[in-house]
């Protein structure tokens, strides 16, 4: 008699938590925005009109995905100086971080100079 009692609590139990999960007002999972930079530091010279920007990003970094993180970050900042410098670097295993990139807009237009010798640091695994 006790176990079919037992029996039955449990079932209850188990049909109780199931028809709880079941709700149409759970909410929707939305995915996490992570920023594909970290801002180090920025400094502008007011007389100049001159802005220095240092970011780090996560590795693997590839060309592609920095100018396009760069070149969104210059677009948003462009119209209140004259020249902006984005000096990019990578993100390591180590205490310091590796200069990958360096970014200038000049006279509108936006060059990019790349380290190819950081962007093959790897990691030593033995």
């Amino acid at each position: 008699m006790r176990l079919k009692l037992l029996i039955e609590a449990v079932l209850i139990g188990c049909a109780m938590v199931w028809v709880s999960g079941c709700s149409k007002d759970a909410p929707i999972p939305v995915a996490g925005t992570v920023s594909p930079y970290e801002i180090l530091s920025e400094a502008t010279d007011p007389q100049s009109g001159r802005l220095a920007i240092d970011i780090k990003v996560p590795q693997p970094a590839d060309e592609p995905g920095v100018k396009s993180v760069v070149e969104s970050l210059i677009n948003a900042r462009k119209s209140a100086h004259r020249q902006i410098i984005v000096r990019t670097y990578l993100e390591s295993a180590g205490t310091s971080n590796l200069l990958y990139a360096v970014s200038i807009l000049e006279n509108d237009q936006i060059t990019h100079r790349f380290n190819s010798e950081a962007g093959q640091q790897r990691i030593p695994t033995h």
